[in-house]
């Protein structure tokens, strides 16, 4: 992801813990052209959930989208996993659905 064109190191953000391990990330992308900002992909470790890392790492990475030009933010999480709760209290709405196909190899 990081040779992509449109990669930007500055819209990463990583918490790590005291012992060195990645605690918590989000990766930020901004299209400045359409004003929109991306959050692919987000995660906390499991040891690290329940602390407030991964609402830290969403808003300083709002802000840096905002620095950057975006007037909004889109993140995509599995609509049955548990982050769709925590990006609805961060103040994300629901905007649509993704309808994702899938065919056994």
């Amino acid at each position: 992801m990081t040779t992509a064109p449109d990669y930007r190191l500055d819209l990463d953000v990583v918490v790590v813990a005291p012992d060195g391990q990645f605690a918590a990330f989000a990766q930020g992308w901004v299209d400045a052209e359409n004003g929109i900002g991306l959050f692919e992909p987000v995660g906390t470790h499991p040891d690290f959930r329940k602390l407030g890392l991964c609402r830290a790492v969403i808003y300083e990475g709002l802000r840096r989208m905002h620095a950057a030009g975006a007037t909004e933010a889109h993140v995509y999480p599995y609509e049955n996993h548990d982050a769709s709760q925590v990006y609805r209290k961060l103040g994300f709405q629901t905007r649509g659905k993704i309808i994702a196909y899938r065919k056994a190899l």
